[in-house]
């Protein structure tokens, strides 16, 4: 029986194979980056708009809280013109 040369292992199927994984590996690698980089980008987004809306809601808050100011301050004159006309 004939041992094998080592050189056997070196073939161009052998060779065609390797780049063929490498490439596949490569190609997962790339998907792999696109998701995550897809993922981190939709994650951005919903801490903006998560962002915008406590920033929207923060708005509606003071403007009620300004209203409330206003109708007081209204009660309040009315009132003194009130006590005003009844002191005439």
């Amino acid at each position: 029986m004939k041992v094998q040369d080592p050189g056997v292992y070196d073939s161009p199927i052998l060779d065609r194979v390797k780049d063929e994984d490498r490439v596949e590996k490569e190609r997962v690698e790339k998907e792999e980056e696109r998701v995550d980089v897809e993922e981190r980008s939709e994650e951005e987004e919903v801490v903006r708009v998560e962002e915008k809306e406590e920033e929207r809601m923060v708005d509606e808050e003071r403007l009620e809280e300004q209203e409330e100011n206003r109708v007081e301050d209204n009660v309040e004159e009315r009132v003194e013109e009130e006590y005003e006309r009844v002191e005439e």
